[in-house]
C-alpha cells in the first residue's frame, strides 16, 4: 500500500495547479498517493505576480495575515537582497508582523482535520509555500491532540518546498525552528 500524503499548495494558488507542478510524476510510481487540499479564502496575487500562480481560483489557507503588511512584502520579496543566512532572511521578512488570532489558526486547521478524519489515515503531508508553514503547523498540532486524546499519530513525514514558518495557536507566536 502506498504512503498518503495530505498536500497544500502556496499562497494566491490552488489543488490543481500543485497537482500538476508537482506530484504527477510521483504519484505515477505507485509508491504515493496524494489527496490535495487548497485555502478556502479567495485571495488577489499581488500586482505583476497575477500569471505566476497559475489559473484561479486564488486562493489562501489563513484568512488574514499580516506580517509588516505581507501581502506588501510579496512584491518586495522580488527585490529582497538575503542577508547571511536563510534563518536571518526569513526573520527578516516576518519581522514586526502581526500574528493570526487563536480563531484564525483554528479556522484555518479544522478543515484539514476532517480531511484527517474521513479520508485517512494519512502518513505524511506536502506543503509548498504557504502550504508549507500550514503542514508544519498542522504537524504540530496534530501531535499535541492525538498526545491529549491518546490516539495514534500516523502522520509522521513531511515534505516541505519554499515554506513559511509554522504558526503556535496556544502562544500565538511564529515558531523559527533555526539558529538564534
Amino acid at each position: 500500500m502506498p504512503l498518503k500524503f495530505l498536500c497544500l499548495p502556496g499562497a494566491y494558488t490552488n489543488a490543481d495547479t500543485l497537482r500538476v507542478q508537482l506530484v504527477k510524476a510521483l504519484e505515477s510510481e505507485g509508491l504515493l498517493s496524494f489527496r490535495f487540499t487548497q485555502g478556502a479564502y479567495e485571495a488577489d496575487p499581488p500586482p505583476g505576480f497575477e500569471t505566476w500562480f497559475g489559473n484561479p481560483p486564488h486562493l489562501r489557507f489563513l484568512e488574514e495575515l499580516k506580517f509588516s503588511e505581507f501581502d506588501v512584502d510579496l512584491q518586495r520579496l522580488r527585490f529582497f537582497e538575503p542577508l547571511d543566512n536563510s534563518e536571518d532572511s526569513m526573520r527578516e521578512l516576518f519581522r514586526g508582523g502581526e500574528v493570526p488570532s487563536t480563531e484564525t489558526i483554528h479556522n484555518m486547521l479544522d478543515p484539514l482535520y476532517r480531511v484527517l478524519e474521513e479520508e485517512g489515515p494519512f502518513h505524511g503531508v506536502l506543503g509548498y509555500s504557504e502550504g508549507a508553514g500550514v503542514a508544519a503547523t498542522l504537524l504540530v498540532s496534530n501531535q499535541r491532540r492525538c498526545e491529549a486524546q491518546g490516539i495514534e499519530n500516523t502522520l509522521t513525514n513531511a515534505i516541505f518546498f519554499s515554506g513559511a514558518p509554522p504558526l503556535d495557536p496556544d502562544v500565538l507566536r511564529i515558531h523559527f525552528f533555526m539558529a538564534a
